[in-house]
This record gives C-alpha cells, sequence and structure tokens, in this order.
C-alpha cells in the first residue's frame, strides 16, 4: 500500500466526519499520535483496523489497497505493449527480408493484367487482377478464367473462376475487371520459377453459346536474385 495515499485517505474520511484526531483514534481503540503518523504517512494502520474504518464510514477498502497494485498492473501492462511493439516489428522487418516479391506480366500486347508473385523458402503466393482484353466484342454471357502452370510435359490447374453477364450481354472487360486470382499455397520457389510456365486461358461465351478462347502467356518481369 502507499503509505502518502492511504494517510490521505484516512485524514479526509476524519475530516469529513468533523473528528478530531484524539475523537478518531477513541474510535478504534488507537492512540491520536498512531493516527497523526497515518495521516503524515509515517506508519499504517494494521488490516483489520483498516478494514473496521471502511466498515464504519461505508468505504471501499480498494481505494487503500489499489495504489501499489494499480502501478504493477501498469508496468505488466507497458511491458506486454512493449512485446507486442517487438513482435509487430519483427514481423514486418525481419520476415519482409525473406520474401522475394515479382510481377506478372502479360507476354501478349493485347492482353493486360497486374500481377505479384512472392517467394519465400516455405511458399510462394501469387496474385492476380486487372486482367483486360482488346476486343470489342460487348455480347458475352459467361467468362470463364482457368490459371494453369507447364511443368514439364504436364499442365498443371492452379486456379479458377467463373463470371456471369447480368444483363443480355457484356464486353468481355466489364467481366474481366472483378476476376482476381489469389493462391497462397504456390509451390514453386523463385530460382525453381521458369519463365513463361505461368498462363491464363480465358474463354468467352456468347449468346449463341460459341465459345471465344484466349491463351495468355505470363512471364515474371523481372529475374530470381
Amino acid at each position: 500500500m502507499n503509505q502518502e495515499k492511504v494517510g490521505n485517505l484516512i485524514k479526509k474520511i476524519r475530516l469529513d466526519n468533523n473528528l478530531t484526531q484524539k475523537e478518531f483514534a477513541e474510535k478504534f481503540g488507537v492512540t491520536y499520535q498512531a493516527v497523526s503518523k497515518w495521516e503524515n504517512g509515517k506508519n499504517l494502520p494494521d488490516i483489520e483496523t483498516l478494514k473496521l474504518i471502511c466498515d464504519t464510514y461505508n468505504y471501499n477498502i480498494n481505494n487503500f489497497l489499489e495504489g501499489n497494485n494499480k502501478k504493477k498492473v501498469n508496468y505488466i501492462l507497458l511491458f506486454i505493449l512493449i512485446i507486442i511493439i517487438f513482435t509487430v516489428i519483427y514481423l514486418i522487418f525481419i520476415n519482409k527480408d525473406s520474401y522475394e516479391f515479382k510481377q506478372i506480366i502479360s507476354s501478349d500486347d493485347n492482353i493486360t493484367i497486374n500481377g505479384v508473385v512472392a517467394f519465400s523458402d516455405k511458399k510462394s503466393s501469387i496474385y492476380i487482377s486487372n486482367i483486360d482484353i482488346l476486343d470489342d466484342s460487348d455480347n458475352y454471357q459467361v467468362i470463364e478464367c482457368t490459371l494453369y502452370e507447364n511443368i514439364g510435359n504436364v499442365t498443371k490447374e492452379i486456379s479458377s473462376c467463373e463470371k456471369y453477364s447480368k444483363d443480355s450481354g457484356s464486353d468481355i472487360s466489364s467481366l474481366l475487371k472483378d476476376i482476381t486470382f489469389k493462391v497462397d499455397d504456390f509451390t514453386r520457389s523463385c530460382k525453381n520459377f521458369k519463365n513463361n510456365s505461368l498462363f491464363l486461358e480465358i474463354n468467352g461465351i456468347n449468346e449463341n453459346n460459341q465459345t471465344i478462347k484466349y491463351e495468355v502467356p505470363l512471364k515474371i518481369e523481372d529475374t530470381c536474385s
């Protein structure tokens, strides 16, 4: 307990009840010198006397006890906050160095995309968005998109999506604008990734149920370090 704080609270209780130190002392079976020492922060009443004072004047004993405890809680909270800050710094700056980011672009001048692949020692991630094709047709009912990877002579599907027109027919750019690919479990490391091994296949299905196919080769703009 904080002796100075306890002394001030005892003095406040005594003055609020218009008691002298002697009168206050007689109520609790102590000397007025003891009360004087309490109020001056030189000594503390025992816990039983303190509880009796609180019960007599309907005062919360926690107001006496919280002084040091509150400081301890504040120190604990400060310590936890420091740990959290250093953890965030580690995740942002230390782990960031373990990733290598490369831009993915289209090899076809008539097709544009925004893409990035992030490589680490443990896994890689691919994100592709803002796909746009130079095509003036506006009667597509459905767009089907699939992301593939060529591994030797094997073509592996990585991810796919589908988009339907809300109207009688839409241009391909309108249907593609909200389509994104996000792959978090891509298994290639940067050094093992071969350029032009990724490609998008986009199928546009028109109102006559005819399919127009686009194959979009993708490549990493920068070489791996």
